[in-house]
Parts: structure tokens; sequence; C-alpha cells
């Protein structure tokens, strides 16, 4: 409430009339003693901008009732009543509020531009979209598809301008060699850096999974001798040669390791070099959108027969 003021102020009980639709943007500031509410319908742009702790809003302003601006109401916070209490524009007691914009001053219709500075200092705790930058997401879990015209609304009017970077497969191992749960942090890295280096085995990742817990592999050390008296056909076994994990694949697996060997085939016959890399980089983000407790259980089981392997044991097979 500015100084002087009560529930009855006459400021206050005018305002009580004007109301939003449901779908609108809410501001509250000034210790939450202030509120301004900001209809949909006249919202341009909102862009976000983190690095800056700013939130600038676009808006298409016009004239309404008397002194009122259409879409556009304000609000103080009454200590007595416990909530949010309207204020006309078109009062003193708004007027004479230095912690309200100068509305009124505004050349009617016209663009506004409305710039928020947040507390850096404080800063309220980011929501999950507003680091990513993945609105579609947020709105769809926010409206659902029942409100499929404000959903989709809001998704091109509201914008992120600095997200964090898209999460990688490399950025996805790189935080399990700091956070995984097996084997020091040290070897894990040494693990990631090293053996996670090769796309072949960036691969066994997915092939693991495929495999599933209880498949029967080729037990020979020998991955080639042992794939060709279990009679696997001609481009199966082509695929297991070279292959780090190849005595560990079953014909399921070999058949996705032979597709992969296809699609780099032909990706480095189109463009060389740099199509071979598009394959990589592709079928990484394939393997990240994993979910991240299979991708870890996955990686785990790798380290291990790893940290064996380099131990002088026998690495199970799977």
């Amino acid at each position: 409430m500015t100084a002087g003021q009560e529930v009855g102020d006459p400021a206050l009980r005018a305002g009580e009339a004007k109301t939003l639709s449901a779908n609108r943007l809410a501001i509250s500031y000034a210790s939450a003693s202030r509120r301004i509410l900001i209809d949909a319908k006249i919202v341009d742009t909102l862009r976000v901008f983190r690095k800056d702790h700013r939130i600038e809003i676009d808006l298409n302003v016009e004239k309404g009732d008397g002194a009122e601006i259409k879409g556009i109401a304000v609000e103080v916070l009454s200590e007595a009543a416990k909530k949010y209490m309207p204020l006309q524009l078109a009062s003193e007691a708004y007027e004479s509020d230095p912690m309200f914009p100068p509305l009124l001053t505004a050349k009617l219709p016209s663009k506004l531009n409305l710039v928020i500075h947040l507390d850096a200092d404080k800063p309220i705790p980011e929501v999950k979209w507003v680091k990513t930058g993945d609105v579609h997401e947020w709105v769809r879990s926010t409206f659902g598809r029942i409100f499929t015209d404000v959903s989709e609304g809001w998704e091109k009017k509201i914008s992120v301008q600095d997200p964090d970077p898209a999460p990688t497969i490399r950025s996805i191992l790189d935080g399990w060699a700091v956070n995984g749960n097996v084997g020091s942090q040290t070897e894990r890295q040494r693990f990631v850096k090293t053996h996670l280096s090769e796309t072949d085995n960036v691969l066994e990742i997915l092939l693991r999974l495929i495999r599933g817990e209880r498949a029967t592999a080729f037990p020979q050390s020998n991955a080639t001798v042992a794939a060709t008296r279990n009679g696997v056909p001609g481009p199966l076994l082509a695929a297991i040669e070279g292959h780090a994990h190849g005595a560990q694949q079953t014909h399921v697996s070999l058949a996705v390791l032979a597709m992969f060997r296809m699609l780099m085939e032909f990706a480095k016959r189109a463009d060389g070099e740099k199509g071979r890399g598009e394959v990589e980089e592709r079928v990484g983000e394939i393997i990240r959108c994993l979910p991240v407790q299979l991708l870890h259980k996955s990686v785990e089981g790798m380290f291990k027969e790893w940290k064996a392997e380099k131990k002088g044991g026998n690495a199970p097979a799977r």
C-alpha cells in the first residue's frame, strides 16, 4: 500500500471492476508489495536475458475506458486484507507512487518495451525451461492439450536469449566421470578420455542395452572365429572385425552394429570425413537421449570390464 492508503480508498474500490483474462502475466516486485497484470493478448514478445538478469516484454498498448489502458492492471498489496487490491491508473495514488511505471505518459496506441531488472544479489532459482530455453516443453506441461491455442500463443512469444549449451554425449560422460559411483574419479576420467574417445565404444553403450542382462554372447576371446563357428552370416561377421567389444555381441546387437557401419560407409562416400563426422555426432546425440539411469548403468558395466582388463583380469562377456 502507498502511504496513507486504506483498503476502503476509492482509488482501490474503483479498480475492482477491471478484470483481465486468466491468460496473463503477473509481475510482482518491491518485496511483493506491487503487482502488474498484463493480458496475453497485448504481449508481442517476452525475452529472457539470463546473464544480464533482465526480462524485456514488448507490448501493443491501446487506450481503454477513461484513462485506463487495455490489457493492463496494477495492484498494491493490502497488509490489512492480506491480498492484492486493484488500483486505478487515473488516480493520484497511482501517479504519486514512484514504484509504478509511468504508463499514462505514453502516446497511445503505441508499442511499449517493459524492462524488468532482476535482483542479481538475491537471484531467484531458475526453472528448468529458463536454463534450457525449451519453452515448448514448459508450455505443454503447464497448459496441456486442452489449451492448445493458449500454449501455441506463448510458444511464439517467449524466448530465452542465452540458454545453457545443449548437453552432448561428451558432456554427459564427463559428468558421469565426476559424479559416478564406481571406481575413483581419476579412473573414471581416464576411462572416458581414452576408451570412450572411440565412436565404436560410445556405440557400445547402446549395444549393451540391446543385448540385455541375460543375452548369450560369443564365448571365445577371438570374436571373429567364435562368430564364424556360431554361424554368423557375412554382413554381421564383417561388422565384428576391429570392434573392441566384438566377443560380447549377439546376433541382434551385431545387426545394429552392421547398420552403423553401413551408415558410416555411405556418409564417407557422400561427403568424406565431414560426412563421417556428422554421423558420429548424430549417433552420439541419439545415445545421449537415452534415459540417464540406463546410460549410466551401461557405462558403469563397461568401466568395470575395462578396469578388470587393465588389471590383467578377464572381463566378463556380455
